[in-house]
């Protein structure tokens, strides 16, 4: 009896050491000083990968911090870099999308203020397998017959964003300043126009291609945020190996 319980409990210690070991996305808490957010002290959430592989951790991290600062202050401590970066957020957060297999799929958003406060978002996918950080062109054929597709689906979804308003202002017209219907249509015209196939996301179930149609100030809580969502399935034959090895 005294060998099987110490048997069981060497198992559940080594079960519970491998658990801890497990790759993590954790939060590092930036805290400054802002004369922009609600109190006194903006508090900006960034990701932060805790790996079992020291060194493939510091790789990803210090990755991610150029890319998020846009490589404006390279080599530099991630923190500081940060903390300099973000002097004038009032906030900043992030999403997990996808963690699995070895690929994490996220989005950092936040708000900065000047004259106004505008809103922006990023999104990173990460191999931590080899750390490397994959734009859309790597992971999928965006040439051909899925270019068109994507294009089809920009078109009904900006089809869609001005059915909604038009309705809105339809139904609305006591309560909505009508004068604003010219310029928010001009606005959803100009945001497909201006649409890249560029900002994307991965998820258990679909690639999602994404369009923050960022308007004007004084109205800014019209821009519409788009995703064009396509199944695994849908786009399986325009994988690329990197995705494909995955198998979704």
């Amino acid at each position: 009896m005294p060998r099987l319980l110490l048997w069981l409990l060497c198992f559940l210690f080594f079960s519970l050491r491998a658990d801890a070991q497990l790759n993590q996305i954790d939060t590092l808490k930036i805290r400054l000083v802002s004369s922009f957010a609600d109190n006194s002290e903006a508090v900006l959430n960034f990701p932060k990968f805790i790996l079992k592989k020291k060194s493939m951790e510091n790789k990803v991290n210090m990755e991610l911090k150029e890319q998020i600062t846009g490589r404006e202050f390279e080599g530099k401590a991630i923190d500081q870099s940060y903390r300099d970066w973000a002097q004038y957020f009032s906030s900043i957060g992030f999403e997990v999308f996808l963690n699995q297999n070895q690929w994490v799929s996220l989005e950092v958003y936040g708000e900065f203020c000047g004259a106004y406060c505008s809103s922006f978002n990023q999104y990173h996918t990460v191999n931590l397998a080899n750390g490397k950080f994959y734009t859309i062109e790597e992971l999928v054929d965006t040439t051909g017959f899925l270019r068109e597709l994507i294009y089809s689906r920009l078109d009904s979804t900006y089809q869609a964003s001005v059915a909604e308003v038009r309705s809105r202002y339809k139904l609305d017209t006591l309560q909505t300043d009508s004068s604003y219907l010219p310029i928010i249509m001009e606005e959803l015209e100009n945001c497909r126009n201006d649409f890249k196939i560029q900002a994307y996301s991965l998820t258990p179930t679909h690639f999602i291609i994404r369009k923050n149609c960022e308007f004007p100030h004084f109205m800014h809580n019209e821009g519409p945020f788009w995703e064009l969502r396509f199944s695994w399935q849908e786009i399986k034959s325009y994988l690329k190996p990197q995705l494909t090895l995955w198998n979704p």
